[in-house]
C-alpha cells in the first residue's frame, strides 16, 4: 500500500466529472483509478468498500473487511474517486459516519478530498439530474424540489372567520420549514430524499475527526466556474504535485442538466432562499475553519431571512383565536396535503376520525363484550357481565364495581411481557376470576391465586374455574388488608384493574412493599387501566423500571413495573 493515498469521496454534482476528465489524470506522479472510465481491481474494490457502510455491514466491516491486494504502480501515489462513499439510490449522505470509519481503518494515512457546492444550487442540481434518470426508487421525492428535501410549512397566528357570528373561514401566518425527519421515516410517500438543512461542517467535521484538518482538502465546484487556476493550485498543495495544464479544457460545461429537467423561474428563487435561510450560518463556521478559502466570495455565506405571507379561506372577518389544539391541528394537516397530496391526506383524516369515533363511541368493547359473552354463556362461564357496587352490596369507600379484564387483551399483553421463571401469581380484586384462570395456563406458573372481597363475585370465580379445569387456581374470599402476610410474601407478580381507591390501593402497595424490604426478591406489578399508577411510582421511586403496553379494544393501556 502506497504511502500517499488520496481518496475523494465526492459530493455528486459538485463537479467531479469536470475533475475526473480534466485534473485528476493530469496530475503527475499519480495513478488515478476512476470506475467511470476503467474497471479495476481497485475501482471494484472501492465499488464495494462504499457500500459497507449501510446498516448492520458495518460493524462486520469494521471486524472481518480483509486488506486490499491492489495493482497500482508501487512508486506512484495513488487518487481514487468514489462517490458512493456519500450517497446511493436512496438516500443523499447515508451513513457517512459508517463509511469514513471504514476508510479510516483499511486506509489510515488517506489524504481525503472533498467536493462542496453552495446547498440552493446543490441541491437543485441532484434533483434535476435524479429527473433525468427517471428514477423510479424515489418516485414520490421528484413531485418537486419541495418534496425532495423535508419540507413543510408552519401554521401560526390562527384565527377563525365569522359570518353573522357563524364560523366561516381560517386565517394564518405561514412559515417555510422543516419537519421532524424521523417522523416519516417509515412512511415511503411521505418521507424526503435529503434534509433541506444538510451541512457541509458537519460532513468536513466528520472526515477531519478521523484523518486531521491537515489531510482533508474541500474543493468547492463553484471554483472551476470562476477561477479554475486556484483551484488548480489548491489541489497541487495537497497533493505535492503539479497538474500538467496542457490540453486541459478550463471552459468545459460543470454540472451541465439537460433544458427539460431544470427547476427555473420563481420556483427556483424561492427554493434557494429556503435552503440559504437554513444553511448560511453553518458554511460562515466552515468559513472560518478553511484558511485556504473564502466561501463568503462563492456566495456560502449570504445571508437570508425567512418570510412569511398571510393565507386566508373561506369568508368573514378574522376574529378569536383558534387556541393551540386548532394550530396544531392545522399544522399536521397542512404538513400532510404538502407531503402526501390533498386526497391521501383526506383520506388519512377520515381514517382518523373513525378511530376517534370507535374509542368515544366504545364500539369495539361493545362488540368484544357481545361475542365473548355469547362463548361464555354457552360453556356456561360468567366473566363478561359487570357487577354494580349495589349488586354486590360492597361499601364505596373500599370497593369498585365489577368488570372483567379482556381475554383478547390478556392474550396479547402476556405474549409480549417478560416473567420470572417461576410465577407464583396475584390478582388482586379477582373477580369473577378470569385473570386468575387465564395466568394459571402460562408456562411457569406454579400457582395463581385471585383475592375478592365479594362473596358472589367469589361463588362465581369458583365456578368458572371448576368449568374450566383450571389446575393451581385458588379463589380466596378476604379483604386485601386482612389478607394473610404469607400469601403476600409467596407472590411474584401481581395484577390489578383498579380494584379499590385510591386509599386502599395506597395500603395494599404498602404491604407488598414491606414484603420486599424482608425477602429481597424481585416482583412485577401489572396494572391495567393505570388511573394511579402515581401511587406507585411513589411508593418504589428509584426502585423500579416501566413499560406501557397499549391495549386494542380498551382505550386504556396496561403498565408494567419491574421492582427491586
Amino acid at each position: 500500500m502506497p504511502q500517499n493515498y488520496f481518496i475523494h469521496v465526492g459530493a455528486p454534482r459538485t463537479g467531479t466529472s469536470f475533475l475526473r476528465s480534466e485534473v485528476f489524470p493530469r496530475l503527475s506522479n499519480i495513478h488515478f483509478s476512476n470506475k467511470q472510465s476503467v474497471k479495476n481491481y481497485t475501482t471494484c474494490y472501492f465499488d464495494e468498500l462504499s457500500h459497507y457502510g449501510d446498516g448492520d455491514e458495518l460493524s462486520i466491516a469494521m471486524k472481518e473487511l480483509a486488506k486490499p491486494e491492489i495493482d497500482f504502480c508501487a512508486d506512484k501515489k495513488t487518487l481514487v474517486s468514489e462517490e458512493h462513499m456519500l450517497w446511493s439510490a436512496y438516500h443523499l449522505f447515508g451513513n457517512v459516519g459508517s463509511r469514513a470509519m471504514i476508510l479510516k481503518k483499511r486506509f489510515p494515512d488517506a489524504k481525503i478530498i472533498l467536493t462542496i457546492r453552495r446547498q440552493p444550487e446543490f441541491l437543485l442540481s441532484v434533483y434535476s439530474y435524479l429527473k433525468s434518470l427517471r428514477t423510479k426508487e424515489i418516485g414520490q421525492h421528484l413531485k418537486s424540489p419541495w418534496h425532495f428535501v423535508n419540507y413543510a410549512p408552519l401554521v401560526r397566528d390562527v384565527k377563525i372567520k365569522h359570518t353573522l357570528g357563524i364560523p366561516s373561514g381560517l386565517e394564518w401566518n405561514e412559515y417555510k420549514s422543516t419537519y421532524d425527519i424521523g417522523k416519516n421515516y417509515f412512511n415511503r410517500r411521505a418521507r424526503h430524499f435529503i434534509a433541506a438543512d444538510f451541512s457541509w461542517l458537519a460532513l468536513y467535521g466528520t472526515y477531519t475527526d478521523l484523518f486531521g484538518a491537515e489531510n482533508v482538502l474541500v474543493l468547492p465546484q463553484e471554483i472551476w466556474r470562476r477561477r479554475p487556476v486556484d483551484g488548480i493550485e489548491l489541489l497541487e498543495r495537497f497533493t505535492g504535485e503539479r497538474v500538467n495544464q496542457d490540453g486541459i479544457n478550463l471552459d468545459a460545461r460543470v454540472n451541465a442538466i439537460d433544458a427539460r429537467f431544470r427547476v427555473t423561474g420563481s420556483t427556483a428563487e424561492d427554493f434557494k432562499n429556503f435552503i440559504q435561510g437554513l444553511t448560511y450560518q453553518d458554511n460562515e463556521e466552515l468559513n472560518r475553519l478553511l484558511t485556504n478559502l473564502d466561501l463568503e466570495e462563492l456566495g456560502y455565506t449570504k445571508r437570508v431571512t425567512s418570510q412569511s405571507k398571510r393565507v386566508s379561506i373561506g369568508v368573514g372577518k378574522p376574529g378569536i383565536d383558534a387556541g393551540k389544539n386548532k394550530q396544531r391541528a392545522l399544522n399536521i394537516i397542512r404538513q400532510k396535503t404538502v407531503r402526501l397530496g390533498f386526497f391521501p391526506t383526506t383520506l388519512e383524516a377520515l381514517q382518523f376520525v373513525l378511530r376517534e369515533l370507535t374509542i368515544r363511541l366504545k364500539i369495539k368493547q361493545r362488540v368484544y363484550r357481545m361475542r365473548q359473552g355469547f362463548i361464555d354463556r354457552i360453556r356456561g362461564l360468567d366473566f363478561e357481565r359487570i357487577e354494580s357496587l349495589d349488586s354486590l352490596s360492597l361499601n364505596p369507600d373500599i370497593s369498585e364495581k365489577y368488570e372483567g379484564s379482556k381475554i383478547d387483551e390478556l392474550k396479547a399483553l402476556f405474549e409480549k411481557v417478560s416473567l420470572p421463571e417461576r410465577i407464583r401469581f396475584l390478582d388482586l380484586g379477582s373477580g369473577k376470576g378470569r385473570v386468575v384462570c387465564f395466568a394459571s395456563t402460562l408456562n411457569g406458573v406454579e400457582i395463581s391465586r385471585g383475592v375478592e372481597i365479594s362473596r358472589k363475585l367469589c361463588l362465581i370465580a369458583k365456578k368458572n374455574v371448576s368449568i374450566l379445569e383450571c389446575e393451581n387456581c385458588e379463589i380466596i374470599n378476604n379483604d386485601v388488608l386482612d389478607l394473610d402476610n404469607s400469601i403476600i410474601r409467596d407472590s411474584n407478580v401481581f395484577y390489578f384493574y383498579n380494584p379499590f381507591p385510591r386509599p386502599v390501593f395506597r395500603r395494599t402497595l404498602d404491604r407488598i412493599a414491606e414484603s420486599i424490604d424482608r425477602r429481597r426478591p424481585d416482583i412485577v406489578i401489572i396494572y391495567f387501566n393505570p388511573v394511579d399508577s402515581d401511587v406507585i411510582e411513589d411508593r418504589f421511586k428509584g426502585r423500579f423500571h416501566k413499560r406501557e403496553y397499549k391495549n386494542k379494544i380498551s382505550s386504556a393501556a396496561t403498565y408494567v413495573y419491574w421492582i427491586r
